[in-house]
């Protein structure tokens, strides 16, 4: 199975992993061009660089965030405390491809924009109160050039 994980497919292949369910697309169909989607939200996006507090240090994240859903859908991770943007239209449309595809509905998404080889995200686990005891996240990942971008779809409670 596993030399089949990459092939270009439009069916969701599971990824065998203990204690967890992990499903990989290939390939989502967009509206437009996936190198034009990309580059409106890394040019529209109001990207934001977080503080966090990490071995008593306080740091910016090494990568810039943006935080939409629907309304009241608050999210807090790591000391950040994040209040949802308006649905663009560019994000409702990729979310309803991706509800499609994951059979769920999502209420939010954090976007992640990693600019270079500098920015970066460490190992961790969406475990947050507010995303409840199973959380579905639907994450999406993008690269322009020398940056990358991750869109991770989930649901607040």
């Amino acid at each position: 199975m596993a030399g089949d994980l990459f092939s270009a497919t439009q069916e969701l292949a599971q990824v065998p992993m203990h204690d967890a369910e992990v499903y990989y697309l290939c390939h989502l169909p967009l509206s437009e061009p996936a190198d034009e989607v990309l580059r409106h939200l890394i040019d529209e996006v109001p990207w934001k660089a977080e503080k966090i507090v990490m071995w008593g240090k306080t740091f910016l994240q090494p990568r810039l965030t943006a935080w939409y859903g629907d309304a009241g859908k608050s999210y807090t991770y790591s000391g950040i405390h994040l209040n949802p943007l308006p649905w663009t239209s560019l994000l409702l449309d990729i979310k309803s491809r991706v509800e499609t595809v994951a059979g769920a509905q999502f209420n939010s998404v954090l976007l992640n924009y990693y600019r270079d080889n500098r920015d970066s995200m460490g190992l961790h686990s969406d475990d947050e109160r507010e995303l409840g005891k199973c959380p579905i996240i639907a994450s999406l990942t993008a690269h322009w050039r020398k940056s990358l971008t991750d869109v991770a779809f989930t649901t607040v409670a």
